[in-house]
């Protein structure tokens, strides 16, 4: 593996430390000293797994050396991984972040590591402290002998420089945090990712990722809480309006708002010829949510074109199809309409999947209705 060291500043000091600009670390190893010989006999190994011995020699002997740890410990991450051993790497890079906290190489690494791994907790964890790290850099107090102009550009000038990485962190994370099927984790990641990434340009996806999890831990309150907030950001986000719909559905005393929301997501979507696949089944999705909207209003007659539309747009994507299958069989069995109550239950059962055990129940109680209009 080649070893880096331009990312490193070589100085003609006689010390060895971290330099720190705001909570942004960065490693300083002085030239000659017995700590940069040293690195360039490991630097000259093209073997990994001897390399992976110098750097462990090397850790030990300058363990004393917060920074020269860090770097030791920097490099074996990156030399387990060329052998691909991810494991060790990200256990190398750990203790890594944690000599030289703040440094962005090292964050930037172990988050690619973590990745790889799928440790999304872990990718955020550290992401987020690359996060808190670049904002620390407009936070510092600016020394009496400085100027405000010449401390201005100084602060710019870091940041600048920290830019690419500070990205790369962020949309890491927000990988991370849509990978995560766990809700109540992927909650939590939501909330260090706010805290550390305020203003974030992912705040809509973050936000909505926010409403999905506290929907499938049936918060409601706190969906519509995290749903209103990104939709003053992006008052055209159909994902967010269709959320919003769900959330308020749950709350007879909302269910116009329900209703407004789903009408909102309707009219900004593409149902035409020309609608990709995806354009179709968000439209279909948008159908379903208001025809479910109405139907909590009580309005079946009102959500049966709604539902019917929204399973032609449905067939062929199962999971939003049997719902609104369901949702139909159940509009018509309101209205009275038994044999196109049967007719919907029956497609959504033969799906069998999760709504089958209502389904077969409202089937059950169709059936053993007397002859309706």
């Amino acid at each position: 593996m080649k070893f880096i060291r331009s990312l490193v500043l070589i100085v003609l000091s006689s010390s060895f430390a971290l330099l720190s600009f705001g909570q942004v670390t960065h490693i300083s190893i002085a030239a000659g000293t017995d700590e940069d010989k040293d690195l360039q006999v490991i630097s000259a190994e093209t073997d990994t797994q001897k390399k992976i011995v110098l750097l462990q020699k090397f850790i030990q002997d300058y363990a004393s050396n917060n920074a020269a740890a860090a770097y030791g410990y920097w490099q074996m991450l990156q030399a387990y991984q060329t052998g691909g051993e991810n494991e060790k790497a990200l256990a190398a890079g750990e203790k890594a972040a944690e000599l030289a906290p703040g440094n962005m190489d090292i964050l930037v690494s172990v988050c690619g590591v973590a990745g790889t791994q799928q440790d999304y907790e872990a990718v955020v964890e550290y992401a987020s402290k690359g996060g808190v790290a670049f904002r620390g850099i407009a936070t510092q107090p600016k020394p009496a002998d400085v100027s405000a102009e010449e401390w201005a550009n100084r602060i710019g000038q870091d940041q600048a420089a920290a830019k690419s990485s500070y990205e790369y962190l962020e949309a890491a994370a927000v990988n991370a945090l849509s990978a995560e099927n766990d809700p109540k984790k992927r909650l939590a990641m939501v909330e260090k990712f706010a805290a550390s990434f305020p203003g974030s340009r992912f705040d809509v996806q973050v936000s909505q990722l926010a409403m999905a999890s506290l929907q499938a831990m049936n918060d409601p309150a706190k969906s519509i809480e995290f749903g209103e907030r990104a939709l003053k950001a992006n008052p055209t986000s159909i994902p967010t309006l269709l959320l919003l719909a769900n959330a308020y559905s749950s709350d007879p005393k909302n269910s116009v708002k329900a209703v407004d929301y789903a009408q909102r997501a309707v009219k900004l979507v593409k149902t035409g010829t020309d609608a990709t696949p995806e354009e179709k089944l968000t439209a279909g999705v948008a159908k379903s949510t208001l025809g479910f909207a109405l139907l909590n209003q009580d309005k079946s007659l009102a959500a049966v074109p709604e539902l019917k539309e929204a399973v032609d747009l449905l067939q062929g994507n199962d999971a939003v199809y049997e719902e609104a299958l369901y949702r139909l069989g159940f509009s018509y069995a309101k209205l009275g309409r038994k044999s196109d109550a049967q007719g919907a239950l029956q497609k959504c059962l033969a799906l069998k999947g999760p709504y089958q055990p209502m389904a077969q129940e409202l089937l059950g109680k169709v059936s053993a209705l007397g002859k309706k209009k």
